[in-house]
């Protein structure tokens, strides 16, 4: 019930509009842990570590992580052109005469809302990224390796 009823709905546009600030995405984090509870009918320990083991348990990512890679996944297809939303001109590609040519450079944001739009903060998760899966083919081989990585 939760991962086809709740989670859609707190994941629903999670790519754009992922909050920046700690406390929102600790709200957003309780919403699973609430679920993670109400799924299993274990009510009566609360303490942090259970609560941990229990989401392992059902082998549940974060939320956070989860709109971490549906972001990337969203990037991947914005660069590759799979998607008709063109990256912004202050974000360009590495240099392809280099090692880093998967890497994105962006110039410098005024303010934190800036710094933490799609684009920017996106850009910052992808230059993470090894080589090898920045520079995946296609989607499902993006998808896979982001899988891996993620792990």
């Amino acid at each position: 019930m939760y991962k086809t009823i709740i989670r859609p709905v707190v994941e629903y546009a999670g790519p754009v509009w992922d909050p920046h600030l700690q406390k929102d995405t600790d709200l957003l984090e309780r919403v699973q842990r609430h679920g993670a509870r109400f799924v299993t009918n274990i009510y009566k320990d609360r303490k942090p570590e259970a609560i941990t083991k229990l989401l392992k348990t059902l082998q549940w990512e974060s939320l956070q992580t989860r709109r971490r890679n549906a972001s990337l996944i969203f990037f991947y297809k914005c660069q590759q052109g799979l998607v008709d939303f063109p990256i912004p001109d202050n974000i360009a590609p590495g240099d392809p005469r280099t090692r880093g040519q998967h890497r994105f450079h962006q110039q410098r944001c005024a303010t934190t809302q800036e710094s933490s739009s799609f684009f920017h903060r996106t850009v910052r998760s992808w230059n993470k990224l090894p080589e090898i899966t920045a520079t995946a083919a296609t989607m499902e081989e993006f998808q896979r390796r982001l899988a891996t990585y993620s792990t």
